[in-house]
């Protein structure tokens, strides 16, 4: 049988501008930016669903969470060129938005808690983790923030944080942390709009400059 589809999400691009990584009806595929061309880029099971991609710095592997409702979710590494996935976590959980370090060494991963919807096995000790992308090994960086990134070579990572929204204070709040290790010092950038985005390049109105994290 054949569909349709109408709906990409977590469209990812990839360095060069010529491919880009989507998600659709719980696949990834690949699209040729040039002509148009699309390809299947995994072959796992029916029962599970690949979301999150992300391309490393080279562009020869997409890093991306495989979630099925009996195992929870897995981060998983597949080559561009596609074929099949191997698992880098070691244990279950609830991942989001992988993402590969510049020497492509590890992966920076959000690992929530349960919502209503999902099971709440593999919860506890949500925040930030760094994943040894050879070993598995992980890291628990932050017990707070969302959507980690790194920005340039030097090993500084942003994220989120949320905030109960206050008249005096921001909902959202750019965190970065000057290396991808436990205890590194904390700037955050604080930002009066409830808008404000991690990806954003440079603060939008009404924002303060960054300061040191208490």
């Amino acid at each position: 049988d054949e569909a349709q589809w109408r709906m990409a999400r977590f469209a990812s691009v990839s360095l060069d501008g010529k491919q880009v990584v989507f998600e659709t009806f719980g696949r990834l595929w690949i699209r040729n930016v040039v002509d148009g061309s699309a390809r299947r880029l995994t072959r796992e099971d029916a029962t599970s669903f690949e979301l999150f991609p992300s391309w490393s710095r080279d562009g020869k592997r997409i890093v991306f969470v495989r979630w099925t409702d009996a195992g929870l979710g897995e981060v998983h590494i597949v080559s561009a060129g596609g074929g099949s996935s191997r698992a880098v976590s070691r244990q279950p959980g609830h991942y989001l938005h992988p993402r590969f370090s510049p020497d492509g060494k590890s992966i920076l991963v959000e690992r929530s808690a349960a919502d209503r919807l999902s099971s709440p096995l593999w919860s506890n000790e949500p925040g930030i983790y760094r994943l040894a992308v050879d070993s598995g090994a992980a890291v628990r960086l932050t017990d707070e923030g969302r959507d980690p990134h790194f920005v340039g070579n030097d090993g500084r990572i942003y994220f989120t944080v949320d905030k109960a929204p206050k008249e005096s204070e921001p909902a959202h709040g750019l965190v970065s942390r000057r290396r991808a290790r436990p205890g590194a010092p904390r700037d955050r950038a604080r930002c009066r709009c409830r808008g404000w985005s991690a990806r954003s390049r440079s603060p939008g109105p009404g924002t303060r400059g960054p300061r040191r994290a208490p």
